[in-house]
C-alpha cells in the first residue's frame, strides 16, 4: 500500500507542504488526498477513530497517525530528511515535536496569510 497523506487542503501553508513533501520524496513515494475528499473515510477506515482530531495525517500498513507522529512517519521516507527522523522518539524530545506541531497547526491560517506565494519558507 502506498502510504496516504491527509492534509487540509483549505491552508495555503498545508498545501505548500504539501508542495515540498511530493519534490523532496518524488510524485509515486505518497499519495496526497485532501481531506475534504468526499469518499475518504470509506477508503480509509482506520481514519474514524481520528475524525474529529485535527492535522496533518498518514495512513500506512501500520495504521493512521497524526500530527507529530505523521510528520516523523513521512520524514523517515524521504531521503533528503530521514536521517533528521531519530530525533522524534528521544523520550527528551517527542514532547517538543508534538508541542511544536500543535504550534503550528494552531496557527496554520495565520502563517498562510504570511506567506507570499502560497508556500513559506518556514
Amino acid at each position: 500500500m502506498t502510504p496516504a497523506i491527509v492534509y487540509d487542503s483549505d491552508c495555503s501553508f498545508c498545501r505548500g507542504q504539501i508542495d515540498r513533501i511530493r519534490r523532496w520524496a518524488g510524485e509515486d513515494v505518497f499519495e496526497m488526498v485532501p481531506r475534504n475528499t468526499p469518499s475518504l473515510l470509506s477508503r480509509f477506515p482506520g481514519l474514524k477513530p481520528l475524525e474529529g482530531v485535527d492535522g496533518l495525517k498518514i495512513v500506512e500498513d501500520l495504521g493512521c497517525f497524526v500530527g507529530a507522529e505523521a510528520v516523523y512517519r513521512i520524514s523517515k521516507r524521504i531521503p533528503r530528511v530521514s536521517w533528521l527522523s531519530w530525533l522524534y522518539p528521544l523520550p527528551f524530545l517527542k514532547g517538543f515535536w508534538e508541542w511544536a506541531y500543535g504550534q503550528v497547526a494552531k496557527r496554520r491560517y495565520k502563517i498562510s496569510q504570511k506567506c507570499q506565494d502560497g508556500t513559506c519558507k518556514i
